[in-house]
């Protein structure tokens, strides 16, 4: 059994995906999704390891709680300080980020026409240019890691940030330096949420340079930062989280099973 793990958790399209993979492969498994809070997680990891689940896919609010519980944890995954994958084994916890490298195959093939020149962000010339991150929690470290990874420069926005961060009201002054925003924050979850960004969308996502990138995580619903974007007729090239689902989740397969995951089936299920 494998289960996808967070709260809120019934907008999760994990179970979807891979339970495609294991009836593509013959493997004898499901996912299920598990509503866990914060203070459930011990007990329910501690479950896991003893009834020998086969991995867990985690969602906001647990990714950080994870580090400092599980019995190992990857180096990529302890340099971002967060946990997207559980992989059990031996009876003991593993912790993995497949956030990072899967926003990354997300992210790289698409263009941006930036001063006329269009693109791939995959191959933006390396050093060159910076992505701002709305959010500082565990899914925005996990793509700020990845794209420095590949040479572009994450600058992350938050309430309350450090020295090297910029507030909500410096937008307006880092939004033109970029060549894109990603909404790494979980406002969008929710119609009840999403109109608390401390900025109103607008001036956001219309400082975003003309033919540049708008990015979200939000993949259950038509987000406000999406619909924003949209409206803004800025040309700008949108993605929303679907495909950050996806490869991510090809790669929590891989390391579940063993077995190279049936991307074109589960691509078909998700997106059809």
């Amino acid at each position: 059994m494998a289960y996808v793990i967070g709260d809120p958790i019934a907008h999760s399209m994990s179970p979807l995906l891979h339970n495609t993979g294991f009836s593509t492969l013959k493997i004898d498994a499901r996912m299920k999704r598990m509503k866990v809070t914060k203070q459930e997680l011990p007990k329910v990891l501690d479950k896991f390891k003893k009834n020998g689940t086969l991995g867990a896919s985690v969602t906001t609010p647990l990714k950080e709680e994870l580090v400092e519980l599980v019995d190992e944890i990857t180096p990529r995954a302890a340099a971002i300080g967060a946990i997207n994958c559980l992989q059990f084994k031996d009876g003991l916890a593993i912790g993995h980020n497949t956030d990072a490298e899967g926003y990354w195959l997300t992210i790289s093939r698409e263009e941006v026409t930036l001063q006329g020149v269009t693109t791939k962000i995959g191959a933006i010339e390396p050093d060159s240019q910076k992505m701002i991150l709305l959010g500082t929690g565990g899914a925005a470290r996990a793509i700020g890691n990845g794209l420095a990874h590949h040479g572009i420069t994450p600058l992350f926005v938050s309430r309350t940030p450090s020295e090297e961060q910029y507030s909500w009201d410096e937008i307006a002054k880092v939004v033109p330096q970029s060549i894109g925003v990603i909404d790494c924050t979980s406002l969008g979850l929710s119609p009840e949420t999403e109109n608390d960004y401390p900025v109103a969308l607008e001036e956001i996502v219309c400082r975003i340079p003309h033919g540049g990138f708008a990015g979200s995580l939000i993949y259950h619903r038509e987000s406000a930062w999406c619909r924003a974007a949209e409206q803004c007729g800025n040309n700008l090239t949108i993605n929303n989280g679907k495909w950050m689902l996806f490869h991510q989740a090809l790669l929590a397969f891989e390391i579940w099973t063993g077995k190279k995951a049936p991307s074109n089936a589960m691509a078909f299920s998700l997106f059809r």
